[in-house]
């Protein structure tokens, strides 16, 4: 259907108490369509980077969806989930530190909050001669939803674009990569410093 619908669909399946809910958006030539799906069931819909991305600027209103002039459309680093941890979410205080460690290792970043769930980085990369590197924009999305084992949030991880492309899109799946490790803390490094700490106690 048309935008403006996409609200108030939403709202009066709020008000019916529904919370499994996706909405998706069809390009057909220059024309737009929005679409809305629902589930009386609890499990919920696993979402994809784009789903999640839509979610957010159309359903929640943020901000207008546009078609992207790039014709393959944003490259998807990946979507995983966070649990939160004392009933908090954890992704935008590791996010900000991992921002933080790419600023001290040289990178230029310009860091945008378009509220509380979603960040875009516009970064410049260094080289290993310590000339700047590949410019490239990630987008980092996450949305809140109860899990089996309590609430997590479902994070998306974007390559927006860069220059030149097909630098920055490869530097783009490390830092995804890098991003999503450092957010779930499950890798080689934390698993480390999670024993540690447990042997120091």
């Amino acid at each position: 259907g048309r935008k403006q619908s996409v609200k108030a669909v939403l709202r009066i399946l709020r008000e019916a108490g529904v919370k499994n809910i996706v909405t998706t958006t069809f390009f057909q030539g220059r024309t737009t369509r929005w679409g809305v799906g629902w589930c009386f069931e609890d499990e919920r819909v696993q979402d994809s980077a784009l789903r999640l991305k839509v979610d957010h600027q159309v359903a929640m209103g943020k901000r207008k969806a546009k078609k992207k002039n790039n014709q393959t459309g944003p490259t998807s680093g990946s979507t995983f989930t966070v649990p939160h941890e004392g009933g908090v979410s954890v992704v935008s205080g590791r996010l900000s530190e991992i921002v933080s460690g790419w600023k001290q290792k040289g990178f230029q970043i310009e860091q945008t909050a378009d509220g509380s769930s979603e960040y875009t980085l516009n970064m410049t990369l260094p080289n290993s001669d310590k000339a700047l590197g590949p410019r490239v924009q990630i987008q980092v999305l996450w949305q809140e939803s109860k899990g089996d084992e309590g609430m997590v949030d479902t994070v998306a991880v974007t390559f927006e674009r860069g220059e030149p492309e097909t630098s920055a899109k490869s530097q783009f799946l490390v830092l995804a990569a890098q991003i999503k490790a450092d957010i779930q803390r499950t890798n080689r490094r934390w698993r480390r410093l999670k024993q540690k700490q447990q042997q120091s106690n």
